[in-house]
Order: C-alpha cells, then sequence, then structure tokens
C-alpha cells in the first residue's frame, strides 16, 4: 500500500489525534474529581482547588468534543470532517487497506455493502453525528454563548451525560486508528488506552489521604 506518511492527511490525522489525547486526559481528571467528591471533601484538602480543576476540565472537554465534529467551512481544520474532505479531495484517490475501515463501517453500523470505501466511511460519520446531534448542538451552545464567549443572562441548564462524552471520544479515537493504518500506513498511537494522567492522579489522590478510590463513572 502507497501510504500518505508526512502528507496533510496525516498532518491533520496527528492533530486530531492530540485533540482526542487531551480529551482523554481531561475526562479522566474530570471523572476521577467527581466520583471522588466527597472524599475529597471530607479530607478538607484543597477542596476549593478541585472544584476549580473540575469546572475547568469540563470546558476543555466541551471544547475539544465541539474541535473533534466541527464541520469545515472557511477555513481548513483538523476536525474529523476536516479530515475527510482531505481524503476526499486527494488526486490520485489515496490506496486504502480495506480491512481495517470494513471493520469500522461494520461496528459502528454504517453502509457495509457501499463499495466506496471512501463514501462509507464518510456516510458512517454522518450517520453518527446525526445520532448525537441534540448532543453535538449543546455541546456547541455550551462553546458558543458561555465558555467561548459570555452573553448577557444566557444560562447553560445541563450538558450530555458522560457516558455520551466517551461515545463520542471512542468514536474518534477508532476513526483516527483507521485513518492511520488504512490511508496513512502507520501503526496508530493507542488513544483509548493511554491513561497516565489517570494513574498519577489516583496516586495523587492516595498521597493526600484519599482511600477506597474510585476510578469509573457509575
Amino acid at each position: 500500500m502507497e501510504g500518505l506518511l508526512g502528507s496533510s492527511i496525516d498532518e491533520k490525522n496527528i492533530e486530531l489525534a492530540k485533540t482526542l489525547f487531551c480529551l482523554r486526559q481531561d475526562m479522566d481528571v474530570y471523572c476521577l474529581i467527581g466520583v471522588n467528591a466527597s472524599k475529597i471533601e471530607a479530607n478538607a484538602i484543597g477542596t476549593l482547588f478541585f472544584g476549580h480543576v473540575q469546572k475547568r476540565m469540563i470546558e476543555c472537554i466541551v471544547l475539544a468534543i465541539c474541535k473533534l465534529y466541527e464541520d469545515e467551512k472557511r477555513n481548513e481544520l483538523n476536525s474529523i470532517q476536516g479530515v475527510l474532505n482531505s481524503l476526499s479531495r486527494r488526486t490520485p484517490r489515496p490506496t486504502i487497506e480495506k480491512s481495517s475501515v470494513q471493520d469500522f463501517v461494520r461496528q459502528q453500523g454504517g453502509p457495509c455493502k457501499e463499495t466506496d470505501l471512501l463514501k462509507a466511511l464518510q456516510a458512517t460519520f454522518d450517520q453518527f453525528r446525526n445520532k448525537f446531534s441534540d448532543e453535538l448542538n449543546r455541546f456547541k451552545t455550551a462553546r458558543d454563548k458561555v465558555i467561548a464567549h459570555s452573553e448577557y443572562q444566557v444560562i447553560i441548564d445541563g450538558l450530555p451525560s458522560f457516558d455520551t462524552m466517551e461515545r463520542l471520544f471512542y468514536f474518534g479515537a477508532d476513526f483516527y486508528a483507521v485513518v492511520s493504518s488504512s490511508f496513512v500506513g502507520c501503526g496508530p498511537d493507542d488513544i483509548r488506552n493511554r491513561r497516565e494522567v489517570k494513574s498519577n492522579f489516583r496516586k495523587l489522590l492516595a498521597k493526600i489521604g484519599v482511600t477506597d478510590i474510585e476510578t469509573d463513572m457509575k
């Protein structure tokens, strides 16, 4: 397979991976503080600090999710759609290692009978984004009206669940891996399981006296 290593598609996909990596770490920090909040408060050590960190993490999570699922309009973006657009514009059409793409489309419930694998990838993404359109709009509203800007008298009642955040992360991580292995021609970073920040933060909580540390949302 003639890969795209070093191409603009490779560069975009790497930037996509960086956003995904930061999202995973921010979600882990947010989660650990949330599920251990009562124990952190009981220790009376840095309660206000941890509350502040958790607030900042949710803002970072919202921004990252919006980056991942944003459409390209005027400028080229390192979003999922941005990578798809670059793949579709590539001439000659990129060589595809078919099995990984077919597995991804099948796992995500995309159009398995579509013989044009680029079209199958696009349709799979469109289907997934439509499924979570309401949630993505809520993230975008929070970003536009409260986080990136501060509109007068705007209140965000609530964001989508942590489970939704994880589903959006996992789709993006799997998409990055497919592009890396099937188009770029190199093994992807294991973004799904890169959890060093979570591990280090757990050790820190233990150091300050938090016991029976919970690690996952229930």
